[in-house]
């Protein structure tokens, strides 16, 4: 399964993957807090 952007504080990925489904994405963002996205580097 292909994904434009991943929000990884939200344990998505990690269902599929245990249903052992591939996970890819281009952007993954790691937090909302304070109204202030910080996207993983890769």
């Amino acid at each position: 399964m292909g994904f434009i952007i991943e929000k990884a504080f939200q344990n998505g990925r990690e269902i599929i993957e245990a249903a052992g489904i591939r996970c890819e994405s281009l952007a993954i963002i790691d937090s909302l807090d304070n109204c202030e996205i910080k996207i993983r580097q890769q």
